[in-house]
């Protein structure tokens, strides 16, 4: 393996374009800040992170290939995971935040959970943010942490659209949670419209 990380961005700009970063120990890129724009780029077999985002970054992150865990903020997922492709092993970790505008967490995809995350906003033609799910994807969650959707002045949607064969799956990111470990559920506050959980389990 290559070492720790790949490429190293601290308060930074960078451009990357149709690049490998493979057999990397730990992060493929870790960014401290700044801006980077990644495209038409393959992650493979790195040791822990294909990206490791530690705060807010600015840039653009389109056809890549992602085959483990990406973090980054929930502000982010929906151009993430929109515009990149993932291999069945690859997990979108999200840190604490707001999804403001409307997301789809796609067909199979594993979601981990290590902060708050609220669904808020006024985005699409229904001037209600959504975040969909699709059938078989998992989203874990630490211990105590919720899902809420919308807030004491936006309204927000949670439309789960799993079916018999793959259900949709929240859960606890412990292999074998005990009580101490249990997240902290799905919050539906006054606001939330047009919710809906086909075919769901929620569990732990």
């Amino acid at each position: 393996r290559h070492g720790n990380t790949g490429v190293h961005l601290s308060r930074s700009e960078m451009e990357a374009d149709n690049i490998t970063l493979e057999n990397i120990d730990q992060y493929g890129v870790y960014s401290n800040g700044g801006s980077f724009n990644l495209t038409d780029s393959i992650f493979k077999d790195n040791g822990e992170y294909d990206i490791y985002t530690q705060r807010d970054f600015i840039g653009n992150i389109t056809g890549n290939v992602f085959d483990h865990i990406v973090r980054i903020n929930p502000e982010n997922l929906a151009t993430i995971t929109a515009s990149n492709g993932f291999k069945k092993s690859a997990v979108m970790e999200l840190t604490g935040g707001t999804i403001e505008t409307d997301t789809v967490i796609p067909d199979g995809m594993t979601c981990r959970v290590t902060h708050n995350v609220f669904i808020a906003g006024t985005d699409g033609p229904d001037g209600v943010t959504t975040l969909t799910v699709e059938p078989g994807a998992t989203l874990s969650f630490n211990q105590a942490m919720t899902l809420q959707v919308a807030d004491e002045t936006l309204p927000g949607s949670l439309v789960v659209n799993g079916t018999r064969e793959r259900p949709v799956r929240f859960t606890s990111d412990q292999l074998l949670p005990e009580p101490v470990d249990y997240w902290g559920g799905i919050v539906f506050k006054q606001n939330s419209e047009n919710s809906l959980l086909d075919h769901t389990v929620v569990e732990y």
